[in-house]
């Protein structure tokens, strides 16, 4: 059929398979195939979900167990391209603003499932908006309040049981194990990430509704402040499991923040043999007070236009 078109797709395919041992290690082949799941672009399934199939069938092999198919990152409402001129180059990105902060970004952003849209510009206002104010200075604010106030803070008292984002993290939990899991969530980054900000926003906000700096004045003119324990247990918990729910998808970011609150660092836990040890420390009221938390090194610093 002269209108026929066939593609070389199907030598590439066997990539796939010739890559990790098929016809000459069948233990290595066996210990990677068949794969978990096969990520792909929306403009490409034909060859990965009938073609490739189709091979494997006729091969006797068994099929990938999922297939999963992602969308495109636009920039400025197009698509990237050398022509027009509107290629981001993920390494200068990193460059520029580390690789925590470009896995973040693009995370947060673009859907797992549909496109998206970046540009430089877009790039750096996240970055300072929403990685280096709310939750960096967030980490860096409480640090500095809880060491300078520390002579007046006694978690002894039984107040830490009372806390704020109660409701935000009780139902953000659940998700993440979801999500983690390969549930209804698997795929969902930016929806859980956007509900881990929300904590971090609540927990900003809670800082100007209780105004600690004014709170401590009270406490140098030996008037009671009760709340004032609560406050500080309140922040330095809800930034303790901030750190533990970006740890799935920037690690860098999880482990600087629980160092600089001296808490366990859970590295990779959820991928380990034991997930349960995870999601247990995900439970409030796991802070391990200790006095030597150290000022902390700015975790997203500002970058200069």
């Amino acid at each position: 059929d002269p209108d026929h078109v066939m593609y070389v797709w199907c030598d590439a395919l066997t990539n796939y398979i010739s890559a990790i041992g098929y016809s000459d290690d069948s233990e290595l082949f066996h210990k990677y195939w068949p794969a978990d799941v096969h990520l792909i672009g929306k403009d490409i399934i034909r060859f990965h979900a009938a073609i490739w199939p189709g091979m494997l069938m006729a091969a006797g092999l068994p099929l990938p167990k999922h297939i999963m198919v992602h969308g495109f990152i636009h920039s400025d409402g197009q698509r990237m391209s050398k022509t027009i001129g509107n290629v981001i180059d993920p390494a200068r990105v990193s460059e520029l603003y580390g690789q925590a902060a470009l896995r973040l970004i693009l995370l947060k952003e673009i859907p797992v499932f549909g496109d998206g849209d970046l540009t430089m510009d877009r790039i750096g206002e996240i970055y300072h908006a929403e990685l280096a104010n709310k939750l960096g200075n967030l980490l860096s604010r409480v640090i500095g309040m809880y060491r300078k106030y520390s002579d007046n803070i006694d978690f002894s008292t039984g107040n830490q049981k009372y806390y704020t984002n109660s409701q935000r993290i009780k139902f953000t939990i659940p998700d993440i194990k979801q999500y983690l899991e390969g549930g209804a969530k698997f795929g969902e980054t930016d929806k859980l990430l956007a509900e881990i900000w929300q904590i971090i926003e609540t927990a900003n906000k809670y800082i100007e509704q209780v105004k600690p700096w004014e709170a401590i004045k009270k406490i140098e003119n030996y008037e009671i402040d009760p709340d004032f324990n609560k406050v500080f247990y309140n922040l330095l918990e809800t930034l303790r499991i901030i750190g533990l729910l970006l740890e799935p998808f920037s690690p860098t970011t999880s482990h600087n923040i629980l160092t600089s609150l001296n808490q366990e660092s859970v590295e990779s836990s959820h991928n380990s043999s034991q997930p349960q040890k995870y999601l247990d420390l995900l439970k409030w009221g796991n802070f391990q007070i200790d006095s030597t938390i150290k000022p902390n090194k700015p975790l997203f610093p500002r970058i200069e236009k």
